[in-house]
Parts: structure tokens; C-alpha cells; sequence
């Protein structure tokens, strides 16, 4: 959807996790390649809940994962099943149950004169609950309070390619991915309204220096642009281009570790309909300025326990658009907090849990 373990100390463990970072498309990330052929198996259980001014809502998703990794290539399937529901306070509550969108993954890995090159490929399968009833559309809530904000839309292609070169102690990648999204009808009860959103072209430079052995830098720059969106054949929307940039620091004097990390995200006047009907770039921007923050810090217990607190900021700035129009956003801003737990008895197991207040 569009807006919708444990790092390795191993050098070369970076060097292959930089290069799935890279190969970020939309969200979608690629796995790193294992050591040996080794079969990951992954599931759990997701609660958001949420209320306030007179709302309330909630959704439960219950994820898993099957993936198949070789020092060369892998593959693997994931999806989840869940239930959304909101109750919109003034009007009729809607609710969601039943599978979420499949997603398919592959890639193809190979060392070039020192470069690390890398190919894949996403499919993202209509296997999810996406022709809603005009009952069920309450039940479409804000990513801002939830994790989904649709269970399922069209058919997904996401090829994407990544090279990275390791200089000791830093190194550097370029990436980039195209996803080509597919069309769907996003309800049963309202004709001719087949939604057949934009595709994205994502491309991506990023770097990575160890500045002392337990302290290390990375930064990713990402530059995202879109094709129109159109509902029923008819042109309503380009985005506007995008850019993201991404900082983190690491502090890892074990038993502790220290996370940090920003993000700025950055979009461009979007393109909408005008008098003649065609598409135009609107008179102000009406995206604000996306700024993230969080701090992780760790420690751990034993070999198999460890515990960590986070703390997550979001503040999205108000848009150009003056008080009054329809258009206006007056910004927002979230702060999460909580811990979490880990137990791990062996290297090919492990159980999490987090809790998250916002």
C-alpha cells in the first residue's frame, strides 16, 4: 500500500542488508541473502486500537512469512490475515475481515569486480479483500492510527536492481525499482468507478561508514516520481515527485545498543484536474513536510533475553493551502512509546513482543 531481527554485526552482513535497503520501492524491501540456504519461517499477532472525538476504531492482523535464502538467491511469500473496524461516531460502523493483498519476492545476487549486484523481482497478488460494500467502507481508516489502510487492491509489479561496493570502512550503493500498480475496483455498490492508481519510478543513493567499532552511520537518499492516477478512465490526480532522505546512527557497546534515526520526506506541487478537465499543477502545494524521529535503546539481559524502549516522533507540517479551502491540512503530529522483549534460545529462533502507546 502507497504511504501501506536483529541487524548483523558482520561486515558482510551489512554490506547485503545496504543493498536490500536499496532496493526500496514504495516500502517494499527486498530480504537479505543468508549465509547458507537457510528456510525462515515468521508470524504473530498485530493490535492497533485507537478513539477519540467521538471515533473509535481498531484492527488486528495476524502475519506470516515463508522465505527461502541462499548465499545467491531466495524467494519467499508473506501475507497476513486480519479484521478492521471503525465506528465514524455520526454514522453507521463498517468492518473488514478476511485476507490482506499476497506479496511474492525473488532476487539474484552476484560480486562483479568487488561490486555487489543485485536483481529483484516483487508481485504483489489481488488475493486481498478489495471490492468493499457500501457498509464496509467505514471500516477504511487513516495510516496514521492503524497499520493498513486497505486490505487489498490491484495486481502489483515491482522489478528492482542494486549495486553496492564496500571500501573497509564505509561503503556505497545506487538503487533503483519501478512499481508498475495495478487496477481495481475498490467497491461493489458503485459503478464505473474502477480506481487505477499511478506507477512509481524510485531511485535511490546511499552510503555507510563506521566512524569507531560500535558506532556507525547511514544514510539513504531517495528520489520517487508518479504517473497519473485515474478513476473510471478519467484523469484526478499525479503526485507530486518525492524526495526522502533518511539519516541513522548506531551505538553498539555491547551489552547495550543505541538507535537513532531521522527521515524528511519532501513532495513536490501534485498535478489535478482544471476547467478543461485536464490535468495542471495546483496553485499551491498541498503536501507538507513529512519529518520522522525515533530512539531505540537496548540491552542485552542474557543470551537468549533482551529488552529495548523506543520513542517515535511524526510531525507532518501544514500545506501551502490557506485556512478555508478545501484543500487545507493543517499538519499533525504523533509521538509513540513503549517496550518491547525478545527471547531467542537458539540462532534460528526467536519471539518478540512490543507494545506502542501514540
Amino acid at each position: 500500500m502507497r504511504r501501506t531481527g536483529r541487524d548483523s554485526v558482520v561486515r558482510r552482513g551489512w554490506a547485503r542488508t545496504l543493498a536490500g535497503m536499496l532496493m526500496l520501492a514504495s516500502g517494499g524491501v527486498t530480504a537479505a541473502p543468508a549465509a547458507a540456504d537457510e528456510w525462515t519461517l515468521q508470524t504473530g499477532a498485530h493490535v492497533d486500537a485507537w478513539s477519540g472525538g467521538g471515533q473509535s476504531g481498531h484492527q488486528i492482523l495476524l502475519p506470516f512469512s515463508l522465505a527461502f535464502d541462499t548465499p545467491d538467491w531466495g524467494a519467499g511469500v508473506r501475507g497476513a490475515f486480519g479484521n478492521s473496524e471503525r465506528d465514524p461516531g455520526n454514522a453507521p460502523s463498517g468492518s473488514i475481515t478476511g485476507f490482506v493483498d499476497t506479496t511474492l519476492s525473488g532476487y539474484y545476487a552476484l560480486t562483479v569486480a568487488g561490486i555487489e549486484l543485485r536483481a529483484g523481482l516483487g508481485l504483489d497478488l489481488p488475493t486481498g479483500v478489495s471490492r468493499l460494500r457500501a457498509s464496509q467502507l467505514a471500516a477504511v481508516q487513516d495510516e496514521d492510527l492503524v497499520t493498513l489502510e486497505r486490505f487489498g487492491e490491484g495486481f502489483d509489479i515491482n522489478p528492482t536492481l542494486a549495486a553496492y561496493r564496500n571500501f573497509g570502512a564505509f561503503g556505497v550503493g545506487l538503487g533503483a525499482g519501478y512499481l508498475r500498480r495495478g487496477r481495481y475496483d475498490p467497491t461493489r455498490d458503485t459503478p464505473d468507478d474502477d480506481f487505477d492508481p499511478g506507477d512509481e519510478f524510485t531511485v535511490a543513493v546511499l552510503g555507510d561508514v563506521y566512524v569507531a567499532d560500535a558506532v556507525r552511520l547511514l544514510g539513504r537518499l531517495a528520489y520517487t516520481c508518479f504517473t497519473r492516477d485515474t478513476i473510471g478512465g478519467v484523469p484526478v490526480l499525479r503526485e507530486g515527485d518525492q524526495l526522502d532522505f533518511r539519516l541513522s546512527a548506531e551505538w553498539r557497546p555491547e551489552p547495550w545498543w543505541v538507535v537513532v534515526a531521522v527521515r524528511d520526506i519532501v513532495g513536490a506541487k501534485a498535478e489535478r484536474p482544471g476547467p478543461t478537465g485536464a490535468l495542471v499543477t495546483e496553485s499551491h502545494n498541498s503536501n507538507g513536510n513529512d519529518l520522522r524521529g525515533s530512539v531505540t535503546v537496548g540491552y542485552l539481559l542474557t543470551d537468549a533475553w533482551s529488552v529495548e524502549g523506543t520513542v517515535a516522533v511524526r510531525h507532518v507540517t501544514a500545506n501551502d493551502y490557506s485556512a478555508g479551502d478545501p484543500l487545507r491540512d493543517g499538519g499533525r503530529t504523533k509521538v509513540a512509546f513503549g517496550p518491547g522483549v525478545t527471547w531467542s534460545p537458539t540462532r534460528t529462533f526467536a519471539i518478540d513482543a512490543a507494545v506502542r502507546y501514540f
